[in-house]
């Protein structure tokens, strides 16, 4: 079990900066959860920001769980900037790309942020609109080109001022409604100059109805990199053993695909109260212990059913070898090597 790392802090922190979103996705477990959906306040935030910057400055702090960081305009990017300035040296920003505009791409680069993720998910505004719907169907067309107009003007400005960071990566889950443009996806985006990551259907701890494409298993191009092996049996969860997601209120979630909040009667814990240290060495170490042991059958819910053990992988495509480094040096920086 050489893969798993142990260490008294998380690898990657997930908060949940606003539960809002301007879409309604088919795979996504948002269109489900009943839990309410709000924004988190600053200073539960920064609280965040303080304590991974004093514990483990090097731990990923992902600013996004179950909504779209840049409904809040500027103000996503304010925030980064003062956690980068409290000390967190990985930061990483998930988005939909729906309303990326030429002034949140100079505050993405002002705020100092390391990794920046794009979820499309689509080459074609059809299939955009079909996997990626907008709230408001009339904001179909307006949200594609936003986000292709947006990500390449990212790009192209990254490139023109010869910039480190941030790195600039496009996503593309794989499932049936998609597959069919997931090479010319790979092609279009790798000539952009994006990092491109095809990874499999997430079902949210079992909130998306399963009928999840094997599309993603069915091999790899060459120059990708990453693990695309399906296994059939029941293995450890990456996701319990590096990640600690933080909902908006500051309730501590017992596994970052747990969108519904089921879990989080057993973790018990809110940042208000506990810090994030306490929490990963108390009850998620708990948590962490079932699984190693692979006693699964004693899993709280929605762990001992859920099938996205097997989805905390993907597979990394690059328009060049320096960006390939560049890359897997940001995040490899600041990993443990200690094994469970």
């Amino acid at each position: 079990m050489g893969f798993l790392a142990h260490s008294d802090f998380p690898r990657q922190v997930v908060a949940e900066l606003t539960a809002a979103c301007n879409q309604k996705c088919i795979f996504c477990g948002r269109n489900y959860m009943q839990r309410v959906k709000k924004t988190m306040p600053h200073e539960i935030f920064l609280k965040i920001a303080r304590e991974i910057a004093t514990e483990s400055p090097y731990t990923e702090f992902w600013p996004t769980f179950m909504g779209e960081a840049l409904l809040l305009k500027g103000t996503a990017f304010t925030l980064i900037k003062q956690a980068k300035e409290i000390g967190c040296r990985k930061i990483t920003l998930n988005t939909n790309g729906s309303l990326l505009d030429d002034r949140l791409v100079e505050m993405i680069i002002d705020s100092q942020l390391d990794r920046f993720i794009v979820s499309m998910d689509a080459l074609t505004e059809a299939t955009h609109t079909k996997v990626r719907p907008a709230v408001n169907p009339g904001k179909n067309a307006e949200f594609f080109c936003r986000m292709r107009e947006g990500t390449e003007r990212l790009l192209e400005t990254v490139r023109e001022r010869n910039l480190a960071k941030p790195l600039v990566e496009v996503q593309f889950s794989v499932f049936d409604e998609n597959e069919h443009e997931r090479d010319a996806f790979r092609a279009y985006w790798l000539q952009k100059g994006a990092v491109v990551k095809e990874r499999p259907k997430l079902l949210w701890s079992g909130q998306v109805p399963f009928n999840a494409s094997e599309a993603f298993f069915k091999g790899k191009a060459e120059g990708g990199i990453g693990d695309m092996n399906r296994s059939s049996e029941r293995i450890p969860c990456k996701w319990s053993l590096e990640t600690c997601g933080i909902y908006w209120d500051g309730t501590f979630a017992v596994c970052v695909v747990d969108c519904a909040g089921v879990g989080a009667a057993y973790v018990k814990a809110n940042v208000q109260n506990a810090t994030i240290k306490e929490v990963w060495n108390g009850r998620l170490k708990e948590l962490r212990k079932i699984h190693l042991e692979k006693r699964f059958a004693e899993l709280p819910q929605p762990c001992r059913d859920c099938p996205d053990w097997q989805t905390k992988r993907s597979v990394a495509y690059f328009p060049s070898v320096a960006i390939k480094q560049n890359y897997e040096a940001y995040i490899n920086l600041g990993l443990t090597t200690t094994d469970y």
